[in-house]
């Protein structure tokens, strides 16, 4: 489970619009496994591109308090998930199971047991600081020790 950035990433973090959690998850996940050769990456269910462009705010915020400085190369704008992505990743993670489990199954019927469902709420449903600084915060650490444990880096 190694990538280097000319990889697939060994985590794809997926979300509606890919602008807010899975950008907070994979940038978070890309700090914490920083010189070990993982990598993530993110993607978005149902991008809008003339509504959502560059990063949330408050993921950027988010990611500047747990000590990630994020560059102009993280704010890209918002990726639509692909098959490919899907194929390519060593491991799918859908941050909210009850949002994102009925859109993988409509999209990707072949591919909805490969993904894994947290249960992260969205802006809308949850306070900010919460659904990033605790519930998300503490999944990707809880990962990223597991893949430490499970691969032998870090």
């Amino acid at each position: 489970m190694r990538s280097s950035p000319a990889a697939p990433p060994a985590v794809l973090f997926v979300c509606t619009l890919n602008y807010y959690r899975s950008r907070f998850a994979h940038l978070y996940f890309n700090h914490l496994a920083r010189g070990t050769g993982l990598r993530a990456e993110s993607r978005g269910l149902v991008v809008d591109r003339s509504r959502m462009q560059g990063m949330s705010y408050y993921a950027g915020q988010a990611l500047q308090v747990v000590g990630v400085d994020v560059t102009e190369g993280d704010k890209r704008d918002p990726m639509q998930l692909t098959e490919l992505d899907i194929r390519q990743a060593e491991r799918l993670i859908a941050l909210c199971r009850s949002e994102h489990e009925p859109v993988v199954a409509a999209r990707f019927p072949t591919y909805r047991d490969r993904f894994e469902y947290w249960d992260v709420l969205d802006i809308d449903a949850r306070h900010t600081n919460a659904a990033l600084g605790r519930d998300c915060r503490r999944q990707v650490e809880r990962l990223w020790m597991d893949l430490r444990r499970d691969v032998g880096v870090g």
